[in-house]
């Protein structure tokens, strides 16, 4: 591994996303149509975290950097509309769920500015990320 200057490193990462996308149109007329819709990513990462030699902490000392962790990511998406309704008006909808996960080992020491390396004490040993985000609009237009 080639050493740049400064404790910098070039390292190679292991590290890949794989992205899907999918898209129906469920019903589809002149009063109205729906489509649904499914978005999915996955992010794979080999390595939790790299060591450099960083002089900024006294002789040749090994620092750490952690790098993003694994994580995937789903959101279904329903859209749709009603045309066929008094005063030519139109009603749309739209309902969205979306969750990403992230499971992640937690660094357990960190280097202080004395060349010692110091444990983080945190309340856990992982990171068990889950977060979900759900909406929903409804919108009308009525033209007298």
């Amino acid at each position: 591994m080639a050493q740049p200057g400064n404790g910098l490193s070039t390292s190679r990462s292991r590290s890949s996303t794989r992205p899907a996308t999918g898209a129906s149109k469920a019903a589809t007329s002149q009063q109205g149509d729906a489509v649904a819709r499914w978005d999915y990513s996955k992010f794979d990462n080999s390595n939790d975290s790299f060591q450099w030699t960083n002089p900024f902490f006294g002789g040749n000392s090994l620092d750490r950097t952690y790098l993003p962790p694994d994580n995937t990511f789903n959101k279904f998406t329903l859209t749709g509309n009603y045309r066929d309704l008094p005063w030519h008006s139109v009603i749309s909808a739209r309902y969205t769920w979306a969750e990403t996960k992230s499971n992640a080992n937690l660094g357990l020491s960190a280097l202080n500015g004395n060349n010692v390396y110091n444990a983080t004490l945190p309340d856990s040993n992982t990171f068990n990320g889950d977060n979900v985000n759900q909406s929903f609009a409804l919108a009308g237009r009525p033209v007298p």
